[in-house]
């Protein structure tokens, strides 16, 4: 299991392979759309050096405002082309902390809906069990 750790502002990122699925663990508080961006570009950043399209993005121990014209700016970032063209081919889960489900299932359905491959867990364990089986959608 490859794992690589690194910090930018404020935020901790551990990043580990298991059974070809890429898992980004994340630390920290991201209140603007430039912490966002910036968060998004490192994840981007590690999931093109691994090469995978099977990513899990743990957020549980990050802080994010609750502003949902937050999430719908990110969305929008994500359609900006200033990311990499692979993105609408990964395939991620994100895991969020209990209190912000509301916000990840409405941010992972947002994403689906203009195009991305984006779910919504609140635990690793359901994560991983989906990714494991996410290439029966595709079918």
């Amino acid at each position: 299991m490859a794992q690589t750790t690194f910090s930018d502002l404020n935020k901790i990122l551990s990043v580990t392979v298991e059974d070809d699925i890429l898992i980004i663990e994340a630390s920290g508080r991201v209140y603007s759309l430039q912490e966002y961006q910036m968060m998004v570009t490192l994840y981007s950043d590690e999931i093109i050096k691994s090469g995978l399209e099977k990513i899990i993005v743990d957020e549980r121990k990050v802080e994010y405002s609750p502003s949902i014209m937050l999430q719908v700016e990110v969305v929008n970032f994500y359609s900006s082309g200033e990311l990499p063209e692979e993105l609408t081919s990964w395939k991620i889960a994100g895991i969020g902390a209990k209190e912000s489900m509301p916000l990840f299932e409405f941010w992972a359905a947002f994403a689906r809906s203009r195009g991305y491959k984006n779910w919504a867990f609140s635990s690793l364990k359901e994560a991983k069990h989906f990714m494991k089986n996410v290439d029966s959608l595709d079918k």
